[in-house]
């Protein structure tokens, strides 16, 4: 089964701040087990802090599987989750946490995080964790 990995999990594994996370990549990466989506993407190349750095990564991850969603069927459903937990009294501090959420929701993937937010989204829906 693949896993959806979150800009959370990349961070441990490129910067080595968390062995744990960082090995459960590691193994998802040697088993052909990890996948992305845009926004995780997106957020993985903002936090590149030099051109040099973001051409050697951006040559890692054209190897890893990216999930392709109509970009509208995303927008509409992260909005509706969070709406849900709002209605729920319960805030989400990024909102791109709930276009993963819902690319995880829809394609049936377990999420592979260090991330509050998702803990509060699967409070609403159901979300499955790695």
């Amino acid at each position: 089964m693949q896993v959806l990995v979150d800009t959370s999990a990349w961070i441990h594994f490129f910067r080595d701040s968390n062995p744990v996370i960082r090995e459960k990549v590691r193994s998802l990466l040697y088993e052909d087990k990890a996948v992305i989506c845009p926004i995780i993407l997106q957020e993985i190349f903002q936090g590149m802090k030099s051109e040099m750095e973001a051409e050697r990564v951006s040559h890692f991850f054209n190897f890893i599987p990216k999930l392709k969603i109509d970009p509208y069927l995303v927008a509409f459903g992260a909005a509706e989750i969070y709406r849900d937990c709002k209605k729920m009294g319960i805030t989400i501090t990024k909102s791109p946490d709930c276009q993963i959420a819902f690319f995880s929701k829809l394609e049936g993937l377990p999420l592979l995080h260090d991330d509050r937010d998702f803990f509060n989204i699967a409070k609403v829906i159901d979300l499955q964790f790695f």
